[in-house]
């Protein structure tokens, strides 16, 4: 980190400590068990994004991919995501870093790219019936107004 990150960073939480320590108070109020329980959900998501790669892979019968273990499939997944998660460039930086790494592995470039895009075609998908659902539900509830029903169904055709 530079000095100048530091300074930065020293400032924001200065000029944010009373809400640090709201935020503290409501912490030490919730349900610890509740939160451990909750835990392992994000990281099984992120394990099965990165398992279904390492299918795409292979189905192409990429040799050295066969050989690597569950185990070591699972630190790759972390890393990645890991990656993907400290540089904030909307994915770009995390699908380079991807292809480096999977090109170590024996993956061509254009493979383990094409993965990525599959990765995130399919997760924007995802959320688009996600929108959906959660208009329709709206709709048929009847307590929101009809033009922010149709606003929102026109923002997810657009």
């Amino acid at each position: 980190m530079s000095v100048l990150t530091l300074a930065v960073l020293a400032i924001i939480i200065f000029l944010s400590r009373h809400e640090l320590v709201k935020a503290r108070k409501i912490c030490l109020h919730a349900d610890l068990w509740l939160l451990f329980l909750l835990l392992p959900f994000p990281n099984y998501r992120v394990l099965r994004w990165r398992r279904n790669d390492f299918l795409v892979f292979n189905r192409e019968k990429i040799p050295r991919i066969h050989h690597i273990s569950r185990l070591e499939q699972t630190r790759i997944a972390l890393e990645l995501n890991l990656v993907n998660h400290i540089f904030p460039s909307g994915g770009v930086r995390g699908i380079s870093y991807t292809t480096w790494r999977m090109h170590k592995l024996g993956v061509s470039s254009a493979r383990s790219t094409f993965a990525q895009v599959i990765r995130y075609v399919t997760g924007f998908l995802a959320l688009l019936v996600l929108l959906v659902i959660a208009v329709l539900a709206l709709a048929i509830d009847g307590k929101v107004n009809r033009y922010i029903v149709d606003a929102s169904f026109l923002l997810i055709i657009v």
